[in-house]
């Protein structure tokens, strides 16, 4: 992969919110979101060491699971744990397969694509997670964040497929480390030390980029490889109706009972509730 730097002008793009950021940092809910992150980092590092992962128990993983942000969009947890990652992979796997993920020989790539080829259930939000709160000094945060910033910022550092589509290896991976890194680094002086900071600063402007800027995104679900289904046919999602029917038909295709408040709402003159 070819050296990636910042024209001046990327350069500039960023350093423009750096005074609000700062500012930010200095509210209420700017300290919130520093503790909230850094509470995060010492979760996972904790459950995590290198002498505790295996002798993680199944309540122990049951609650690591739960705190990884990126399985929020499972409302029933249990049932993700016990059948998409207990059930197939058995915890001893998980254990073993997550000590060489995170403390094994060879480079990130290798050791990201032997997890994600042993063990089924695990999407890129939430190996990002993970390796990016044990190891916030190397390893980046993948997800909708840096996916919606980056382009909103004009920072071309990775193909358009990235942005567009799950990483599907490795390699890709650490595509994004090494283009999130060049960021990181631009923003040292300005008191980015590391890969968390860039998440919260990377938060900031999330939820500061105007709506109308925010372009509708073709949103893949995010699941691990281990689903005995073809790939879910992308979608574009543009308007709140739309959000919900797909989750409503996310629900039954899992086959969850689904209910909406909204049920004679229609999208695409298809009711919500069908």
């Amino acid at each position: 992969m070819p050296e990636l730097t910042l024209t001046s002008e990327q350069k500039a793009r960023l350093t423009t919110y750096i005074p609000e950021y700062l500012g930010w940092l200095r509210s209420s809910e700017g300290k919130q979101d520093i503790k909230d992150h850094r509470e995060h980092e010492t979760f996972f590092k904790t459950m995590l060491a290198q002498n505790k992962i295996s002798s993680l128990n199944e309540s122990e993983f049951r609650l690591l699971y739960k705190t990884l942000w990126a399985s929020r969009m499972w409302t029933k947890k249990d049932w993700y744990i016990d059948e998409k990652l207990l059930k197939p992979n058995g915890l001893e796997k998980i254990k073993k397969e997550l000590s060489n993920l995170l403390y094994g020989e060879g480079e990130i790539d290798y050791r990201y694509d032997r997890f994600r080829d042993e063990v089924d259930g695990f999407g890129p939000s939430s190996l990002s997670e993970i390796l990016h709160f044990m190891f916030p000094d190397k390893y980046c945060l993948w997800n909708e964040k840096p996916k919606t910033v980056l382009p909103f910022l004009k920072l071309n550092l990775l193909p358009e497929k990235f942005f567009k589509y799950q990483i599907s290896s490795g390699e890709d991976y650490l595509q994004c480390v090494q283009a999130l890194s060049v960021i990181k680094n631009e923003l040292t002086p300005s008191g980015i030390k590391d890969f968390i900071d860039l998440d919260i600063f990377f938060w900031y402007i999330f939820n500061n980029i105007p709506k109308g800027n925010k372009k509708t995104k073709e949103v893949p679900v995010e699941i691990g490889h281990g689903f005995d289904r073809p790939p879910v046919p992308l979608i574009s999602i543009d308007s709140h109706q739309g959000a919900e029917y797909y989750l409503l038909e996310l629900g039954q295709i899992m086959g969850f009972n689904t209910y909406t408040v909204d049920k004679n709402e229609t999208y695409q003159n298809r009711n919500l509730e069908t």
